[in-house]
């Protein structure tokens, strides 16, 4: 086999030391492809050390079918979907610029009537929850 820059046979032996305790161990492949050694015992250690992100995703998993069934958020998604079309098809051009501040970045869509879907304003993420707040505050809350 010709030789190819950056392929390590997998038969080939060698033997390198971890790099936190010192002994010799044999490295994978990916090992050697990053030149990082651990031994299983701290290679264990740092992948218990690591994050979690199961329970997060068990919560998002769980609220969100109870967020599409809910009787209000009907009414939202169905507004979200036709401006998320609209802008995939050209009817709605989306900015690069927030319509408020005029910053660049991450823009997203706000809704003041979700009863006119294609009405949109291109927000930053900033402007966006100001004008969530804002529509917040000016709803009555129901008598019971």
């Amino acid at each position: 086999m010709p030789f190819v820059k950056g392929y390590t046979p997998h038969n080939k032996l060698s033997v390198k030391v971890c790099s936190r305790c010192g002994i010799p161990i044999e490295p994978t492949p990916r090992q050697l492809r990053k030149g990082e050694y651990l031994c299983p015992t701290h290679k264990q250690a740092d992948a218990q050390r690591r994050p979690s992100y199961k329970p997060i995703l068990s919560r998002l998993k769980a609220n969100g079918p109870k967020w599409r069934k809910n009787p209000n958020n009907k009414v939202k998604q169905a507004a979200q979907l036709a401006a998320n079309r609209a802008v995939k098809d050209g009817t709605l051009i989306k900015p690069n610029t927030c319509q408020r501040c005029g910053a660049a970045g991450r823009i997203e869509m706000h809704h003041a009537d979700y009863a006119k879907p294609l009405e949109v304003q291109f927000l930053c993420k900033s402007c966006h929850g100001k004008a969530d707040y804002a529509m917040r505050s000016l709803e009555v809350p129901d008598a019971r």
